[in-house]
């Protein structure tokens, strides 16, 4: 049976604003101000990114560390099972996504999250089956990094086209360009959140990327005028 529709998961936590304040109903409210700065376009190449990594650390925050534990749980028996084997090519991989599965069910805590740590687990291993990945070594962090690519598509961008019309009356073709601009951001700082979570055994102490510095002219400096 498949795993479903991330679309069903992780509905928990939106909370209702007044009908004055909705810029888009299907979001929840970390991600409204993200999704409206987005849509208006006004806000710096940075602050775009930003603001919704900003929703996204907090969300991943608010959520624990689950998807730490069972990240970890799944990449030691992975890493069991080839060393047991001594040759990645000869895993049975129905056999490790059936213990997977086990590991989800056995691990006390949300049924949404599971779920995602678990497709995040599963992509990894049909990585690892069909070389788009060459090493276990990674494993805990690459797990949870694709639950935190999950919770980023399944809270925020995947309900961005559940609306009729968008905010400000921003072309669709705009705004996916625009949420383009801003992915190399925010996935390069989910990179680093997996990393240090990982390291951490917790999520709590992730943090947002520094910001840019403007450099300071040099008043002794010729600078051409």
């Amino acid at each position: 049976m498949g795993l479903p529709s991330k679309k069903s998961l992780l509905q928990v936590g939106d909370e209702n604003m007044p009908d004055g304040d909705i810029v888009h109903s299907g979001l929840g409210r970390l991600y409204k101000k993200p999704y409206e700065w987005l849509c208006e376009g006004k806000a710096t190449s940075e602050e775009c990114a930003r603001t919704p990594l900003a929703a996204l650390k907090k969300d991943i925050i608010r959520k624990g560390n689950l998807p730490v534990r069972l990240s970890q749980y799944m990449a030691e028996r992975l890493i069991q099972t080839v060393n047991a084997i001594g040759d990645i090519s000869a895993v049975n991989w129905t056999a490790v996504n059936t213990a997977f599965d086990q590991i989800a069910q056995q691990t006390h805590g949300s049924h949404a999250l599971k779920e995602l740590t678990l497709r995040a687990a599963k992509s990894f291993l049909h990585d690892l089956r069909y070389g788009q990945e060459t090493t276990i070594s990674n494993a805990p962090t690459a797990i949870l990094k694709g639950f935190f690519h999950e919770v980023y598509e399944s809270e925020f961008k995947d309900r961005i086209p559940l609306t009729p019309t968008h905010h400000a009356g921003v072309d669709p073709t705009i705004l996916d360009q625009r949420i383009g601009n801003i992915e190399p951001t925010i996935f390069t700082a989910i990179q680093k959140w997996a990393n240090k979570a990982v390291h951490d055994g917790s999520v709590k102490n992730i943090r947002l990327p520094r910001r840019e510095k403007i450099k300071e002219i040099d008043l002794n400096e010729n600078i051409g005028w």
